[in-house]
């Protein structure tokens, strides 16, 4: 995919597996946000990991070889949470103001790649 836009938007913690034929491409760049945390697999290897374990939610660029030719797969494995042991999320009021109350995540992936 020449100069194309990959957007995929994820909820809770799950992975996914995408293919793609890109062709004539050796640099692949672009921008991940995760909320809250993520890894990026790329042909079956971690080619990046989020720098922030759980919050904030944040963007984080990546940069990865690829190769020349062949079909590609992405895979993601994400992570909604503010408390690593229960996996759960502190609840908030219409307000924006923590109830005291834990939920499960509403966790999202957005991911910008290109080749060019």
């Amino acid at each position: 995919f020449r100069q194309k836009l990959v957007l995929i938007n994820m909820s809770s913690l799950l992975a996914i597996l995408l293919s793609t034929n890109l062709v004539n491409s050796a640099q692949i760049t672009g921008w991940v946000y995760a909320d809250n945390w993520f890894e990026l697999y790329f042909n079956g290897e971690k080619v990046a990991t989020d720098t922030i374990e759980s919050i904030p939610n944040n963007a984080m660029y990546v940069d990865f070889t690829a190769p020349a030719e062949g079909s590609y797969s992405f895979a993601f494995l994400a992570q909604d949470n503010s408390n690593a042991s229960t996996g759960l999320e502190q609840r908030m009021d219409g307000a924006g103001a923590l109830t005291g109350d834990w939920c499960i995540g509403n966790g999202g992936i957005t991911i910008a790649l290109s080749d060019g």
